[in-house]
């Protein structure tokens, strides 16, 4: 288990740029070696650094227990040192592309550090179902105004980018709402 935030090595700008870059989806770790990252990754900047000082730092995070590089999409391959690190960016066009996620002790550090505004986040799309039946729209809101604007947002792109039979889910603890908007209702 990892120590509380409080008690956890000091954190540097670019140990804060990598997790902000996996903080909700894992990162492909050919997207770091891109001309410009940070426009890849939609970004503020990136920290231009050489590949080497960029495998040393991955591999220095996962060491810490902050980050997990691994095989995409199952994970079940982890790599660890820089070598290995570097190796898999050189592969990018391989069948089992690599990257990295964030494990909860890393989200911890970058929540700590970021302090976001989780009432302003809304992550909307659609969720594989597990037999053939048509992927369902999610939406996770921290209110029912805020994902019943994001419905509404969607509804208006038409084509394969409407919610028409969406779900529409609150943060955990905070609420869930499901149907479509018309019949949109509170539930426990």
């Amino acid at each position: 288990m990892a120590p509380p935030v409080s008690e956890s090595p000091p954190v540097e700008p670019l140990d804060l740029w990598l997790l902000e870059a996996a903080m909700e989806l894992p990162t492909p770790l050919h997207m770091l070696v891109e001309p410009n990252p940070h426009i890849a990754l939609n970004m503020a900047d990136d920290p231009r650094l050489s590949r080497e000082e960029l495998c040393e730092r991955l591999s220095l995070l996962a060491e810490r227990g902050l980050i997990r590089v691994h095989a995409l999409p199952d994970g079940l391959q982890e790599l660890f040192s820089p070598e290995e690190i570097s190796s898999a960016i050189e592969a990018r066009q391989s069948r089992t592309p690599f990257g990295y996620s964030l494990t909860d002790a890393g989200g911890a550090i970058w929540e700590h550090h970021a302090r976001p505004d989780w009432s302003r986040f809304i992550n909307a799309g659609q969720e594989p179902s597990a037999d053939e039946a048509q992927d369902a729209w999610v939406i996770e809101a921290a209110s029912l105004e805020a994902a019943d604007a994001e419905f509404h947002f969607h509804e208006s792109l038409g084509g394969n980018r409407s919610p028409a039979g969406a779900c529409l889910k609150g943060l955990p603890g905070i609420g869930r709402w499901a149907g479509r908007r018309s019949t949109m209702a509170a539930m426990a």
